[in-house]
């Protein structure tokens, strides 16, 4: 009997290699990364601190000013229609039917001429707030104070400012202006200091109920709301009186007030409290 025990001899050249199963820990791809990790927090919203100022600097809608000046456009308008209808040769022009508007409010309402900018604009927001407080405000204010009042009555045709702002005659140069002031934030201005250009600062918050994003869009939103209050009735053939403004071109055009000292208006815990045009 032999000691020693022979065992099979095997050729591990001639033998399968078994498969080899990769770790189901290293197949795994890596997980998404998280929202946190790949997009920095938004900035917070701005916020009404108190009516119509804005967190952000800008102004609303809501200030005091702009709802002054809305309220005594629209009567500065309804006074100038009453007392051009008191003429009897001016009673074609203030022909109603149903809640329609006549064609004086129609076509010669507006405060805006062709051509009139916001030298005109400032006349007409002086003149209406003079009481107020003696001095001249900053351009900043003018401009934030006409277009929030001509954005804030623009879905209002049944109320006499919409066509102080929206009329047949001013309507255009009204759009012109708010445009201006709406697509601000997206024109840039030369830095002289960097040489870059950078973006010029919003001066208002636009109201929830109106949305304006460029002139196009604009005018067709005036058109849908202007169209459904226009007369029904043939237009009038216009004659023009001897006196000044009997054919309505007078209107409601503000005078002029003389140069006055700064007030402080919007005092510096409001916006544009101290900024210059």
């Amino acid at each position: 009997m032999s000691l020693f025990i022979q065992h099979p001899i095997s050729d591990a050249r001639s033998e399968p290699v078994p498969e080899r199963k990769p770790n189901s820990s290293q197949s795994r791809p890596p997980p998404p990364p998280t929202t946190s990790s790949t997009t920095a927090s938004p900035a917070a919203a701005p916020y009404e601190y108190s009516p119509g100022c804005m967190s952000d600097g800008t102004m609303s809608a809501n200030h005091w000013a702009v709802q002054l000046f809305v309220k005594r456009i629209g009567h500065a308008v309804e006074e100038a229609e009453a007392e051009h209808a008191a003429q009897p040769e001016n009673a074609p022009w203030h022909v109603m039917t149903g809640h329609r508007v006549s064609w004086w409010r129609a076509e010669k309402a507006g405060i805006l001429q062709a051509g009139d900018g916001w030298m005109a604009c400032r006349t007409h927001v002086e003149h209406l707030l003079a009481d107020l407080g003696p001095g001249e405000w900053s351009l900043d204010i003018v401009k934030a104070i006409f277009v929030l009042g001509a954005l804030s009555a623009l879905p209002f045709p049944g109320y006499a400012a919409f066509w102080a702002f929206w009329g047949m005659n001013s309507a255009v140069p009204t759009a012109d202006l708010v445009n201006e002031v709406v697509t601000r934030p997206r024109q840039a201005s030369a830095d002289p200091t960097h040489r870059r250009a950078e973006p010029k600062p919003a001066l208002i918050t636009e109201p929830r109920n109106v949305s304006w994003i460029d002139k196009d869009y604009g005018m067709w939103a005036v058109r849908g709301y202007r169209d459904g209050w226009l007369p029904m009735v043939p237009h009038p053939n216009e004659r023009r009186a001897k006196t000044q403004g009997a054919d309505g071109d007078a209107g409601i055009m503000c005078g002029r007030t003389r140069a006055r000292e700064p007030s402080g208006l919007l005092d510096a815990g409001a916006p544009f409290g101290n900024r210059q045009a």
